[in-house]
């Protein structure tokens, strides 16, 4: 992706080389292909990859990136590059990892460059925003299917399924375990679906994967009968998300008291990526952000929640989805 932009940072820091460790989603973001035990070598002039053996023949298949190098004792016998400083990710990196490269590199410095890998991916090329329209539009479909099954003789579990079922037949996968919470468990952000039977405010959170990217959708429908104060709490979360129209917006939201959360995040490669949408957050074009205002009780919670591109300043939803209450019986 933006290797070069990478390869210019080091440069400017005088950083010899990033070490990008094949677990950490950035290793797939330059890369497109992360299903091996290896490290992304990144220096100011090059890039390659050192890896098992054994995993050489499919990373040369699969790889963005074509330069393959075998690790046949330890790194530093694969990675010849002298270098007082060294890059990685301290955001994404096990304990354990973090000790292999210091005991390889003894005499160099580790330098965290988590923030310019965030910023980096924080801004998506035509080819990811492609893929997350793409993602969105799945959800879509999903719903307006979802919306006709919806009614009190279904179980949360049920319609977990019915959605897990849906995301499979457009070749897609869960961007995370889908969200499905009715009455008092809508109240729980993270909601493990269960048996309970729908009835009153049922939150459903979708994410779908596409082509490694993903998408972030929730509504709130209402199953039986709403009561006038309902409406209003539910008003009051709807009005938050359709008044933002510009990035300028973002700043003038005043969250619900009852909101626990923050008002978004970016969204790309996974799910939850940086920033984290809270007031005064640069935003800049080409972003990707999942907006979710909401509002919790102890007795129902309200979610909604769409991904949105900017571009000249402006939120571009891109999911079509109604956010209007949808009443169930």
């Amino acid at each position: 992706m933006r290797l070069k932009e990478l390869q210019s940072f080091l440069k400017g820091k005088n950083i010899g080389f990033s070490l990008i460790s094949s677990e950490d989603a950035n290793f797939k973001y330059f890369n497109g292909f992360n299903d091996l035990m290896g490290c992304l070598v990144i220096s100011k002039n090059d890039a390659f990859i050192v890896s098992s053996p054994l995993d050489i023949n499919a990373a040369k298949s699969n790889s963005r990136i074509k330069k393959i190098y075998p690790v046949k004792r330890t790194l530093t016998s694969a990675i010849k590059i002298k270098s007082k400083t060294i890059g990685i990710n301290k955001d994404n990196i096990t304990l354990n990892r973090y000790k292999q490269f210091k005991k390889c590199f003894k005499k160099a410095k580790f330098i965290d460059i988590s923030n310019i890998l965030s910023e980096l991916r924080s801004k998506k090329t035509n080819e990811e925003i492609s893929r997350i329209k793409y993602a969105c539009r799945i959800v879509d479909k999903i719903l307006f299917r979802l919306a006709k099954e919806l009614s009190r003789t279904k179980s949360e579990i049920g319609i977990a399924s019915f959605i897990k079922k849906e995301i499979k037949k457009y070749n897609c996968e869960e961007a995370f375990p889908t969200i499905v919470a009715s009455g008092k468990n809508s109240s729980h952000i993270h909601h493990i679906p269960t048996k309970t039977k729908l009835n009153g405010f049922t939150i459903i959170d979708i994410g779908v994967k596409y082509k490694n990217y993903c998408s972030d959708v929730s509504r709130t429908f209402y199953i039986g009968t709403p009561s006038k104060k309902d409406i209003v709490d539910y008003s009051r979360v709807f009005n938050i998300i359709n008044n933002i129209k510009t990035t300028k917006d973002i700043n003038k939201i005043k969250l619900l008291k009852n909101q626990v959360h923050s008002l978004g995040h970016s969204i790309g490669l996974e799910v939850h990526e940086k920033p984290t949408i809270i007031q005064k957050t640069k935003l800049s074009n080409g972003m990707v952000v999942a907006i979710e205002p909401a509002s919790y009780y102890k007795s129902y919670g309200i979610r909604i929640e769409d991904t949105f591109l900017i571009k000249n300043n402006k939120l571009i939803n891109l999911n079509k989805f109604p956010r209007n209450l949808i009443i169930r019986h």
